[in-house]
C-alpha cells in the first residue's frame, strides 16, 4: 500500500513538471522582448525574438525586432541580416528599407544606403516613410556630391513642409554648387522670411548675388544697385556674428 502511494505522488510530480517546461507561445515572446528592448536588455530581447523565429520563420516583426536589438549592441551585419530577411518576407513594408538603410550607415556603406532609400522613393511610400527617407537621402546625395539629386530630395520636403527654413537653405546650397545661382538667391529669400536671423543665409545670398554679377554670361540690370543688395546681405550676415564675411566685404564693399 505504500509504496502505490508513492508512486502516484511521483506520477502527480511529473504532471506538474510537464506543464513548468511549456514553451511561451510567439505572442509571448513578442511580449517579452518588447519588454527586454525597452529595459535596454538587448541580448535578452534577441533570445526572446529568436525564439519566435524558432517556431515560426515567417514572423517579419520577429526578425524587424531582433534586427533592432542587434543594431543596439552594434551587431550591425548580423543587424542587415534581419532586415534582409523581413524584407524577402514583405517587401512592400517600406519602413524596413528606412530602417536598413540606417544600418549601413552604421558601417559606412553609404551607396548601400543611397540604394534602400531610392527603393522608397521609386515605390509611393506613405508621408511619413517618404519624408523619413528623403531626409536621409538629400543630406548623403549632398555629401556624395550629388547636388542635382539632393535638389530633388529637398524638393520633396518642402513640398511635405513648406515652412522648414533649413529645407529651403540647403536646396540653395545645393544650387550654388551647381551654379545656379539666381535659383539659390531664391531660396535663401525663402529661408530668410522664415527664418530671418539665420546669417548664413544672408551670406549664402550675398555671396551668390555677387557671384551672379561675376558670371560673364549674365547680364545684371541696375547693377549698381544689385552689388549694393549683395553687400547688405554680407553686412547683415556680419552683424550677425558671421566672421568669414569680412574677406569679401573687403573686396567688394569698401563704400
Amino acid at each position: 500500500m505504500k509504496s502505490c502511494y508513492l508512486l502516484s505522488i511521483i506520477f502527480f510530480t511529473g504532471i506538474v513538471f510537464s506543464f513548468s517546461q511549456e514553451r511561451e507561445t510567439p505572442s509571448e515572446l513578442m511580449k517579452r522582448g518588447i519588454q527586454n528592448m525597452n529595459e535596454k536588455d538587448f541580448y535578452e530581447a534577441i533570445e526572446a525574438f529568436t525564439l519566435i523565429i524558432q517556431q515560426d520563420s515567417a514572423s517579419k516583426f520577429a526578425y524587424i525586432y531582433r534586427g533592432f536589438a542587434r543594431n543596439s549592441i552594434k551587431a550591425y551585419k548580423e543587424a542587415i541580416e534581419d532586415f534582409d530577411k523581413a524584407i524577402q518576407i514583405d517587401p512592400k513594408y517600406l519602413k524596413n528599407y528606412v530602417d536598413r538603410a540606417k544600418i549601413k550607415l552604421n558601417l559606412n556603406d553609404t551607396l548601400g544606403a543611397i540604394n534602400d532609400l531610392e527603393v522608397i522613393s521609386n515605390n509611393n511610400p506613405d508621408a511619413d516613410v517618404a519624408t523619413a527617407a528623403f531626409i536621409i537621402l538629400s543630406k548623403l546625395y549632398y555629401q556624395t556630391h550629388n547636388y542635382k539629386m539632393a535638389v530633388y530630395a529637398y524638393t520633396k520636403l518642402i513640398e511635405k513642409d513648406p515652412n522648414d527654413a533649413q529645407s529651403w537653405f540647403s536646396r540653395g546650397l545645393c544650387k550654388d554648387k551647381l551654379k545656379h545661382y539666381d535659383e539659390a538667391i531664391k531660396d535663401y529669400t525663402a529661408c530668410i522670411k522664415l527664418s530671418p536671423d539665420l546669417s548664413e543665409a544672408y551670406g549664402n545670398r550675398g555671396v551668390a548675388k555677387m557671384n551672379l554679377i561675376n558670371d560673364s554670361d549674365r547680364k545684371i540690370e541696375k547693377k549698381k544697385e544689385f552689388i549694393q543688395s549683395a553687400c547688405n546681405d554680407l553686412k547683415r550676415a556680419q552683424k550677425f556674428g558671421n566672421d568669414e564675411i569680412k574677406k569679401m566685404l573687403d573686396c567688394y564693399c569698401k563704400d
